[in-house]
């Protein structure tokens, strides 16, 4: 019974700790790869923080929680502030592509004329169709390489 349990526990600890944070965040490295991919100076970098495993978790668990919203309401108002291009990352790649997922799945009029994802490779395809879906390009920007 005890060996069984801690055998949970401890299934429940690694899946709660696979979403820890991977990666280092260097803005100004972001921000020029960003205008290299867009051409453009009018960059909005938004990062989401991670606050740890188990807060991450339950941010994905809610599909990106206010910061999708906040994205939503980026997206749809960025002819309106001048800014064409909208970079969105985190030092936990899952969470960033969660919120933008979540933000695009409102089907709303967005104007931002590109969204760029700084994260992990493995969730770019996916992103990619779900952006140009929504009328914007898609840029990709892999963190490991940064």
């Amino acid at each position: 019974m005890k060996k069984s349990l801690l055998k949970s526990f401890a299934l429940v600890f690694i899946l709660l700790t696979s979403a820890c944070a991977q990666y280092d965040i260097k803005p100004s490295s972001v921000s020029g790869k960003a205008a290299e991919i867009s051409q453009s100076e009018d960059i909005v970098l938004i990062n989401i923080p991670s606050h740890g495993a188990i807060p991450d978790n339950i941010a994905i668990l809610a599909g990106g929680g206010a910061n999708s919203k906040l994205l939503r309401d980026v997206l749809q108002t960025a002819a309106q502030t001048g800014n064409d291009v909208i970079v969105v990352t985190s030092s936990n790649p899952a969470l960033s592509r969660t919120v933008i997922s979540s933000a695009l799945d409102d089907d709303g009029k967005f104007t931002a004329k590109w969204l760029i994802y700084a994260g992990d490779r493995d969730y770019s395809d996916s992103l990619k169709k779900q952006v140009e879906k929504a009328g914007m390009r898609y840029g990709f920007i892999d963190l490991a390489t940064l």
